[in-house]
């Protein structure tokens, strides 16, 4: 930290003297050659300096991508050691103001922004310009850039150096991508910067994340404490919690403590079921609650205080019956052949079943989309389809009814009971769905609504608007509700909600007290999960000597990429008589 506010400090400094001596000249009538002879070589360490900012990213001193720092630093670099100090007609060129002026405003305020952060708050002026002035600052500057390198060429480079010109020819052309692409980056930084700061003076309710010493809402030090907790109660005990809360690099250094935990929880069923449990406890523990009138509690207080009975029990009987001999069918276009999915909007739609089906499950397993024992069970569900495959005596509790990935059309074809938990919006194509199947749709509906003559007279829109939940704020009422619908009846829950960002998290969190709580009050209650791809999974030996057997048939390009550094082996790993891969997208 003392190093960072060093380095800002003394750059900003280099920068605010370029600016100052520059309008001092100015302002006397000096012209534009005395302007380089007054600040030409601060100028040149100012810029220079900046390649440590390259190095401060590689290091994860700083949360700044890597790509975007480069292209930035690099561009000036080219400008200032490539053009600037080796053409005196530059010097001289009325460009010069240009990117003294506007690079130096930039930056004075960047490093003024910097260097406030690393002190804990940023006055809201330096904040405003900090993602405001670029609006202006980098159309002037990008514009000075490309004149310096212009006068560069002609004047010097087409006669001192034919490469160097024919090299600035292209990084020139470079710009035509890159520029639109810097400032669409700041605008990008901008609108999430005013909406993070806004948020904290009016912060959403229901679940959030907890607050740093800072006073921010921070996922990075939740989700390391959330680990390092799961991995206090595994085989690694407190020394593998404490490798995880000491690790200073964590935004890059992440995916390692990760493959660790999973390792650690492989060691037997015990210790997996024991770090599960502590992490899960962890994460109730630390996500807090807001509610209007009420104090900030976490969410396991919340669960437990603010569990009000706030809505009825609406059902919807589907039109059709039940299919007599059901059968299983799978949707199956064909195959691609290298092409892109979406061109085959038409064959998705297709179904297989009966013979045809069983041969494309042994193709499946052939070429290794499947494994063989999902290829089984799917083999036995065909065989005993006419019985298994009728649901009309099984309740299935959906959080993130609507969900594309969800099984709502399918359950509700086979006749099941769906208990749908989902927001008034999307409960309305719910609806729809449920009335032209065989199932019933069972859904929260606020107390007194008269949603039987809704029903009766299909009025979808009314009912919808008086239906329906939100989980992110009403994650203690929709556990109590869950609980109390189909007394008698086993259920089975499942969670597909999916929402961008940090707020994935936040609802995956909601949805787990849910369930605990379901899973607490009935005991036969069944758990069901929707898997992510993007993990470290457990896998079987099969599925591993074939990712071995894969690499060692890949192609030659692939292998030529892998020489480069570009490519590299996603080995197995063992734990005991288990395997995982890495399947983690950082």
């Amino acid at each position: 930290k003392a190093y960072l506010l060093s380095y800002n400090a003394a750059c900003g400094a280099g920068w605010l003297f370029c600016i100052a001596h520059t309008l001092a000249l100015l302002s006397s009538g000096g012209s534009v050659g005395s302007i380089y002879a007054g600040v030409g070589q601060v100028l040149m360490i100012s810029q220079t300096a900046m390649l440590l900012e390259i190095l401060h990213s590689l290091l994860g001193l700083v949360p700044s991508p890597v790509a975007v720092v480069t292209l930035q630093v690099g561009s000036r670099i080219f400008v200032v050691w490539g053009a600037l100090f080796w053409a005196p007609a530059c010097q001289q060129h009325w460009s010069l103001v240009l990117i003294v002026m506007s690079w130096g405003i930039t930056e004075v305020v960047r490093y003024a922004f910097y260097f406030c952060s690393l002190l804990g708050s940023v006055p809201y002026p330096i904040f405003w310009l900090r993602y405001s002035l670029f609006m202006v600052l980098y159309p002037t500057g990008i514009t000075g850039e490309i004149l310096q390198v212009l006068v560069a060429m002609g004047a010097h480079w087409k006669v001192a150096n034919p490469l160097w010109y024919r090299m600035c020819l292209i990084i020139l052309l470079l710009y035509v991508p890159g520029s639109p692409g810097m400032i669409g980056n700041m605008w990008g930084n901008r609108k999430r910067s005013f909406k993070k700061r806004n948020a904290g003076k009016d912060e959403p309710q229901g679940v959030v994340w907890p607050k740093t010493k800072s006073g921010d809402r921070s996922s990075m030090a939740t989700n390391r404490g959330i680990l390092a907790a799961a991995a206090a109660a595994g085989p690694g005990a407190m020394e593998a919690a404490s490798k995880i809360s000491e690790e200073k690099k964590w935004r890059f250094a992440y995916k390692k403590h990760v493959l660790d935990h999973v390792t650690q929880s492989l060691q037997s069923p015990d210790a997996c079921l024991a770090m599960a449990r502590a992490g899960l406890e962890a994460a109730q523990t630390s996500f807090r609650f807001l509610r209007e009138g009420h104090p900030e509690m976490s969410m396991k207080d919340a669960m437990e205080k603010l569990d009000e009975n706030i809505f009825d029990i609406a059902e919807l009987k589907g039109e059709q019956g039940v299919y007599s001999k059901p059968e299983l069918t799978l949707s199956y276009g064909a195959p691609m052949l290298g092409k892109p999915y979406y061109q085959f909007e038409e064959q998705r739609k297709n179904k297989i079943s009966g013979t045809k089906l069983r041969e494309q499950l042994d193709k499946w397993v052939e070429y290794g989309t499947l494994e063989p024992d999902v290829a089984d069970a799917l083999k036995t569900l065909q065989m005993k389809q006419g019985d298994w495959l009728d649901l009309s005596d099984m309740y299935f509790v959906l959080l993130g009814a609507a969900s594309a990935m969800g099984p709502l059309t399918f359950l509700l074809s086979l006749g099941a009971n769906v208990v749908a938990v989902a927001r008034p919006g999307a409960l309305r194509g719910i609806l729809d769905k449920a009335k032209d199947s065989p199932g019933k749709l069972i859904f929260p509906v606020q107390k007194g609504v008269d949603w039987k003559g809704m029903v009766a007279k299909q009025d979808f829109d009314a009912l919808a608007k008086a239906s329906g939940c939100d989980l992110l704020t009403q994650a203690p009422e929709i556990a109590a509700w869950v609980c109390s619908v189909a007394p008698g009846k086993r259920l089975t829950i499942g969670n597909y909600t999916y929402l961008d960002g940090a707020l994935h998290v936040q609802i995956a969190v909601a949805c787990d007290c849910i369930m605990q709580r379901l899973c607490a009050e009935r005991k036969d209650t069944a758990v069901a999960f929707l898997g992510t791809p993007t993990d470290a999974h457990v896998v079987t030996k099969g599925a591993a000597e074939a990712a071995v057997a894969a690499y060692e048939k890949a192609p030659l390009w692939m292998k030529l990429w892998e020489a480069a550094g570009v490519l590299k082996q996603n080995k197995p790993r063992t734990v005991s008589d288990l395997q995982f891969m890495d399947s983690i997208v950082p």
